[in-house]
């Protein structure tokens, strides 16, 4: 229920959004990277594996529309 809340509002917003398993030299390729459950809604990671995410923008976006 809320991944698809999500997406919904990623394409509303614009965003190009798929469902998808993804190998982990792509995530770590990511420009933004990001969890959800229904418990606390969108989170952005912000490191993994020594890489560091700077930019937030779409994962904070997504956590403010599902909190309205």
């Amino acid at each position: 229920m809320t991944r698809q809340r999500i997406l919904a509002q990623a394409e509303a917003a614009g965003y190009e959004t798929s469902e998808r398993r993804l190998p982990l030299e792509s995530l770590m390729n990511a420009d933004e990277v990001m969890i959800c459950n229904s418990l606390f809604g969108v989170w952005q990671v912000r490191s993994l594996a020594g890489r560091v995410w700077e930019s937030q923008s779409m994962a904070i976006h997504l956590r403010n529309h599902l909190q309205a």
